[in-house]
């Protein structure tokens, strides 16, 4: 789940010690919420959330995710009827996006929140955030500047801003620009209005009346459809809702017709749809149109439709992996669908808040393939999308091992890859287990070592095999068995694990649990030393052997 490390910066002032620069958000009040939810462990978090809409007395609230995870049901306690809590229940949920959707009745005459979100505030420009400290005190208004952004998100300077403000309103103009996530270091961190106001319509809210919409005209004839009207797994609702505007269902039809789940498959249909998507500014359409003109990019289809019909495939899944994670080994044949693919991921990372387009960009980045190569900028889009995609906290856990875009830091590389591995990332087990078996920034403990490459090798990690079978050569953390070693590094060498190939070659050389082969052993250690595997060149070279 996405988490945000926050520090305490809190000031404690009363209501009457408002800032004079605040003055614009007192008549907001009615619309702000103190939001108490429980965790699985039991323990209470406070946060901050707004409204967003209102029906009679029910309203409906935003809020980060983070502050409701794990509770179904939380309360809540308005600005202006302070100790009168309430129960809310959560209709909708985006960890990746760290954004919630709350309904619950209100005491008093509700007030709605308008989302500024036709224009991103300016660096240099005053804010005013509302909410309530976790660590006490009083509502707490205070004054902040914009001091840049981090892809799309607004990052705040001056504010004393705490873990309890969380989903609290960022204010400019009397109007929301932003809704507070957390800290980050110094500064606060936020997300723009315009990603909460294109997530509620994906959601299929209709907006309040005053939200000043995205100046797209395709985004403009969006359905504003009443909470709950479109059921997103039924295909006449979405076909209808797609054909009337409404950007979610689109990019759903989309997905409709390349599955063929609901209806038959339609990969011309699916692109379509997609692309319309995107056009109107969905996020997740963006990363498709994406990873649709990078299949296009390299050879593997000549349009959208054969694009679509190859990522629908799922006997290609390891070659949309391999696109994925291994960027520098692509031959581009299409430019112009490289280009393409480089804008649409952009889009999607930089004002669709999007950690799928964030990831595969900072990849291409770091690798140079369609945009100047850049290691530091590379990692940097992956970082953002670590907090909501484990996959990229995989890749930064690497990163961090190897000093790739990043200074080297074995123990902060060990909390990724242990967080990733946690989450299930299969491409985290073989190098977690690797740092555990040689104590790289975590206590040496062989069980662990173990346990991780175990798993690894239950998904068919070469590495995790390779690496297995040396400690089952070396009698790391048990007993020697040479059967066991000689069988996972097979099956490594084969699939070209270098680990595996040396493993092998020692093997074959000394004749420990496989017949003694001076050719076979020479043949695996020079495949290894091909690699760069520096111990097989090191035999190698001792032995007086090329490679």
């Amino acid at each position: 789940m996405l988490r945000y490390v926050v520090l305490a910066v809190t000031l404690m002032v009363g209501m009457a010690a408002w800032p004079a620069a605040a003055q614009d958000a007192t008549s907001l009040r009615g619309g702000i919420v103190k939001i108490m939810s429980v965790n699985l462990e039991g323990m209470r978090r406070t946060g901050t959330g707004f409204v967003v809409k209102a029906e009679g007395t029910s309203v409906y609230i935003v809020t980060a995710e983070h502050v409701v995870e794990d509770d179904p049901n939380p309360e809540i306690e308005f600005f202006t009827r302070q100790n009168t809590q309430v129960k809310a229940m959560v209709l909708r949920r985006s960890p990746r996006y760290d954004l919630a959707l709350l309904k619950a009745e209100s005491p008093l005459q509700p007030m709605v929140l308008g989302l500024e979100a036709s224009a991103m505030p300016r660096v240099g420009d005053e804010v005013t955030t509302i909410g309530f400290p976790r660590t006490g005190g009083a509502w707490l208004v205070s004054r902040a500047d914009l001091a840049g952004h981090d892809g799309a998100d607004l990052i705040l300077s001056g504010g004393a801003i705490d873990e309890g403000n969380s989903g609290g309103p960022v204010i400019r103009g009397g109007k929301v620009v932003g809704m507070v996530q957390g800290l980050q270091g110094k500064f606060a961190k936020a997300m723009p209005a315009s990603v909460v106001a294109s997530t509620l319509e994906g959601w299929g809210v209709a907006m309040a009346a005053d939200i000043t919409k995205p100046t797209s005209e395709d985004a403009k004839s969006a359905t504003d459809a009443q909470m709950g009207s479109i059921d997103y797994s039924n295909f006449v609702q979405v076909k209808k809702a797609a054909e009337q505007g409404d950007p979610r269902a689109m990019f759903q039809l989309g997905e409709m017709y390349s599955d063929g789940k609901v209806v038959q498959e339609n990969f011309a249909e699916s692109a379509k749809w997609y692309r319309h998507s995107a056009d109107v500014g969905y996020p997740e359409a963006h990363t498709s149109m994406g990873m649709i003109s990078l299949i296009k990019a390299v050879g593997l289809a000549d349009g959208d439709e054969s694009a679509v019909r190859f990522g629908s495939d799922e006997s290609k899944k390891s070659e949309i992996i391999s696109l994925i994670i291994h960027p520098e080994r692509l031959q581009i044949r299409n430019q112009m669908a490289l280009k393409e693919s480089v804008k649409w991921l952009r889009v999607g990372a930089e004002q669709g808040h999007n950690a799928n387009a964030q990831f595969v960009l900072g990849l291409l980045t770091g690798a140079g393939v369609g945009v100047e190569k850049d290691p530091v900028q590379g990692a940097k889009w992956i970082r953002l999308a670590a907090t909501k995609e484990p996959a990229a906290q995989a890749f930064m856990g690497i990163y961090y091992l190897t000093g790739r875009g990043v200074e080297k830091d074995f123990i902060e590389a060990a909390r990724r890859l242990r967080d990733a591995a946690e989450k299930e990332v299969p491409m985290a087990y073989a190098t977690l287990g690797m740092m555990y078996a040689e104590g790289l920034g975590v206590v040496k403990d062989y069980a662990e070592a173990s346990k991780w490459l175990r798993k690894g090798v239950q998904h068919g990690d070469p590495e995790a095999k390779g690496y297995l079978g040396m400690l089952h050569l070396l009698g790391w953390g048990g007993p020697q068995d040479l059967t066991q070693a000689y069988t996972l590094a097979r099956e490594a060498a084969e699939q070209g694990d270098q680990t595996g190939q040396f493993v092998l070659g020692v093997m074959f050389f000394s004749g420990n649990g496989v017949q003694q082969n001076t050719d076979e052993s020479l043949k695996w250690m020079q495949a290894a030393a091909r690699q760069g595997y520096s111990p097989a060149q090191e035999f190698l070279r001792e032995r007086g052997q090329n490679w």
